[in-house]
Protein backbone atom coordinates (compact mmCIF):
# COMPACT_ATOMS: atom_id res chain seq x y z
CA UNK A 1 0.00 0.00 0.00
CA UNK A 2 1.42 3.35 -1.00
CA UNK A 3 -0.82 5.46 1.23
CA UNK A 4 2.02 7.48 2.77
CA UNK A 5 3.57 8.57 -0.55
CA UNK A 6 0.07 9.37 -1.88
CA UNK A 7 -0.72 11.48 1.18
CA UNK A 8 2.62 13.26 0.84
CA UNK A 9 1.92 13.96 -2.85
CA UNK A 10 -1.48 15.39 -1.95
CA UNK A 11 0.01 17.68 0.69
CA UNK A 12 2.66 18.89 -1.78
CA UNK A 13 0.01 19.57 -4.46
CA UNK A 14 -2.26 21.42 -2.05
CA UNK A 15 0.60 23.47 -0.64
CA UNK A 16 2.24 24.51 -3.89
CA UNK A 17 -1.05 24.66 -5.84
CA UNK A 18 -2.13 27.36 -3.37
CA UNK A 19 -5.83 27.00 -4.18
CA UNK A 20 -5.36 27.23 -7.95
CA UNK A 21 -7.15 24.29 -9.62
CA UNK A 22 -4.82 23.98 -12.62
CA UNK A 23 -1.65 24.42 -10.57
CA UNK A 24 -2.82 21.83 -8.03
CA UNK A 25 -3.60 19.40 -10.84
CA UNK A 26 -0.15 19.99 -12.36
CA UNK A 27 1.62 19.40 -9.06
CA UNK A 28 -0.27 16.22 -8.23
CA UNK A 29 0.50 14.90 -11.72
CA UNK A 30 4.18 15.74 -11.38
CA UNK A 31 4.39 13.91 -8.05
CA UNK A 32 3.52 10.61 -9.72
CA UNK A 33 2.33 7.82 -7.46
CA UNK A 34 -1.35 6.96 -7.84
CA UNK A 35 -2.05 10.02 -10.00
CA UNK A 36 -5.64 9.29 -11.06
CA UNK A 37 -6.93 8.72 -7.54
CA UNK A 38 -4.84 11.50 -6.01
CA UNK A 39 -5.89 14.02 -8.66
CA UNK A 40 -9.55 13.11 -8.22
CA UNK A 41 -9.41 13.61 -4.46
CA UNK A 42 -7.34 16.77 -4.46
CA UNK A 43 -9.10 18.52 -7.34
CA UNK A 44 -12.50 17.82 -5.79
CA UNK A 45 -11.22 19.33 -2.53
CA UNK A 46 -9.99 22.48 -4.32
CA UNK A 47 -13.30 22.80 -6.19
CA UNK A 48 -15.24 22.33 -2.94
CA UNK A 49 -13.18 25.06 -1.26
CA UNK A 50 -13.17 27.52 -4.16
CA UNK A 51 -16.45 26.71 -5.91
CA UNK A 52 -17.02 25.35 -9.39
CA UNK A 53 -15.95 28.60 -11.05
CA UNK A 54 -12.32 27.73 -10.22
CA UNK A 55 -12.44 24.97 -12.85
CA UNK A 56 -11.52 26.29 -16.29
CA UNK A 57 -14.02 25.50 -19.02
CA UNK A 58 -11.34 23.59 -20.93
CA UNK A 59 -11.86 20.73 -18.45
CA UNK A 60 -15.62 20.48 -18.93
CA UNK A 61 -16.19 21.73 -22.49
CA UNK A 62 -15.59 18.32 -24.16
CA UNK A 63 -18.39 16.74 -22.12
CA UNK A 64 -22.12 16.83 -22.66
CA UNK A 65 -24.91 16.32 -20.12
CA UNK A 66 -25.43 12.73 -21.36
CA UNK A 67 -24.02 9.59 -19.76
CA UNK A 68 -24.37 6.11 -21.20
CA UNK A 69 -24.01 3.37 -18.63
CA UNK A 70 -24.23 -0.40 -18.53
CA UNK A 71 -25.64 -0.43 -15.00
CA UNK A 72 -28.81 -2.53 -15.16
CA UNK A 73 -28.54 -2.67 -18.93
CA UNK A 74 -27.75 0.14 -21.32
CA UNK A 75 -29.22 3.26 -19.84
CA UNK A 76 -28.84 6.90 -20.74
CA UNK A 77 -29.05 9.49 -17.99
CA UNK A 78 -28.31 13.19 -17.77
CA UNK A 79 -25.37 14.23 -15.63
CA UNK A 80 -27.46 17.08 -14.20
CA UNK A 81 -30.16 14.62 -13.08
CA UNK A 82 -27.57 12.28 -11.59
CA UNK A 83 -26.01 15.18 -9.66
CA UNK A 84 -29.41 16.32 -8.40
CA UNK A 85 -30.27 12.77 -7.28
CA UNK A 86 -26.90 12.46 -5.53
CA UNK A 87 -27.38 15.75 -3.66
CA UNK A 88 -30.89 14.69 -2.68
CA UNK A 89 -29.67 11.29 -1.42
CA UNK A 90 -26.86 12.95 0.56
CA UNK A 91 -29.41 15.26 2.17
CA UNK A 92 -31.54 12.30 3.19
CA UNK A 93 -28.55 10.54 4.70
CA UNK A 94 -27.33 13.63 6.56
CA UNK A 95 -30.80 14.33 7.94
CA UNK A 96 -31.31 10.84 9.40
Amino acid sequence: IHAYPNAAAEVVALWFGDGDFDATLRYIGECGQDVDCNAAQICVAVAAMKGPSCIAQKWSAPFTDEIKTYLRGMKEVKMSELCADTVKAAGLILNE
